[in-house]
């Protein structure tokens, strides 16, 4: 088409222009004609193509656009008629010329346009409404939107929403009652001790049910570890097979932070030798781990047993530098600046027990966010710092960005 324009235009600057002039003319017309309707039949197209399966396919957006989806049918008639009439004329150049053919384009893009504004406003009401949206790619929402009264394909992005699982397991006929987890790695948590969630409703309000759900769940059962653990009798080799490996990790966490400190009260109560007598059981504990390791296990108790010996090898390097910098209060820096995981009712006696995070004058509540049981990098002492900066970063209402080579755990530090 470009080619024949030119060779039009050399012809429009011929000195024999007169003799054949009209023609000319007529052909120059007639091109441009063309190459314009080609460019606005490529914009509607295309702009026709990203909604039509939302505005025909999708009865929730029917349901909540109704006076832009009656405009889209009326454009979708129209652009078919349109087509239909162009597929039936086999000359480019007689398809585009066709009386009226390019105003219609014109009306129709203009029209889809409002289509389009219409559905970026419905999209960012979605997205306030469950923020996750907002880190899910715009062909993925409209998937997952389309098909929101149908939670096992929604099911299908839910690695996309929530990082740390792979899939969902429904039953039902059809099936729409999450019954349990599967993690990336192919760790499964069933929703045993807070029952099943069906998923009813837009897909905006039963996914927050569902992240919530995943919470309470997380948080229910990381109780009973904790029970379990201190209560249960048994050895801590035989214990960590009967729990999800993240709350493993944790409850080792708030057993190391807990004990640490009544180590610390009982220096304060004149027992001098009781940070070095806890770190002796700590280097024991980290022994039975690595024996542990070292047997025959399936490989998703081996991952997990060697991220708790990643953490604990950390927990054994701190007390042992407490004990050698002779450190004797809690308030003391060298403690204050670690990140502690507690089981605790906090602020106040009467709060409810949860787990929380402290570092110096930093707190948080433990968020239960489901992360599986993906291997974790060896905690160094940059790690401690930046541990200590992104939490006061966050306590002060401040962003933080970690910046280095790759590879360095900036990422899983975060």
């Amino acid at each position: 088409l470009e080619e024949n324009q030119l060779l039009v235009q050399g012809m429009m600057a011929s000195k024999y222009l007169d003799t054949f002039e009209e023609q000319v003319t007529r052909w120059q017309r007639e091109l441009s004609n063309v190459s314009d309707v080609l460019t606005m039949m490529s914009e509607v197209q295309r702009r026709w193509a990203y909604l039509e399966t939302l505005f025909i396919g999708s009865d929730e957006v029917k349901k909540e656009l109704p006076e832009d989806a009656d405009r889209f049918v009326g454009i979708d008639d129209k652009f078919k008629v349109c087509l239909k009439g162009i597929g039936e004329v086999k000359n480019a150049v007689v398809a585009s010329n066709r009386p009226g053919l390019l105003d219609d384009l014109n009306d129709m893009s203009d029209k889809l346009e409002l289509c389009e504004k219409a559905l970026a406003d419905f999209l960012e009401s979605k997205k306030r409404i469950f923020p996750r949206f907002y880190f899910v790619a715009t062909a993925m929402l409209l998937d997952i939107l389309s098909n929101g009264n149908r939670p096992n394909i929604v099911a299908q992005n839910i690695n996309a929403l929530l990082q740390g699982v792979k899939s969902l397991e429904l039953s039902g006929d059809p099936p729409s009652v999450v019954e349990s987890m599967t993690s990336n790695e192919g760790e499964v948590v069933p929703f045993a001790k807070t029952g099943a969630l069906p998923l009813r409703g837009k897909v905006e309000v039963y996914l927050n049910d569902l992240i919530a759900k995943v919470r309470d769940e997380l948080r229910t059962q990381l109780g009973l570890a904790i029970k379990d653990y201190r209560t249960g009798g048994r050895k801590r080799s035989e214990w960590l097979f009967d729990h999800v490996a993240q709350l493993v990790l944790v409850t080792t966490q708030i057993e190391w932070s807990e004990n640490t400190e009544t180590a610390f009260d009982k220096v304060e109560a004149g027992d001098k030798s009781a940070m070095s007598t806890y770190s002796k059981e700590q280097i024991e504990m980290l022994s039975d781990l690595i024996v542990l390791v070292q047997g025959k296990l399936e490989s998703l108790q081996r991952r997990k047993i060697m991220n708790m010996i990643t953490l604990e090898t950390h927990s054994r390097d701190i007390n042992s530098m407490l004990v050698n910098d002779k450190v004797v209060a809690k308030d003391n820096f060298k403690w204050a600046s670690q990140l502690k995981t507690k089981w605790l009712a906090y602020p106040d006696p009467s709060a409810p027990v949860d787990c929380h995070i402290f570092n110096c004058d930093a707190h948080f509540t433990y968020s239960y966010e489901y992360l599986g049981n993906a291997g974790r990098l060896v905690i160094t002492p940059l790690t401690d710092r930046i541990y200590t900066t992104a939490t006061q970063a966050c306590h002060l209402v401040l962003g933080c960005a970690p910046a280095g080579p790759a590879g360095t755990g900036k990422t899983e530090t975060t």
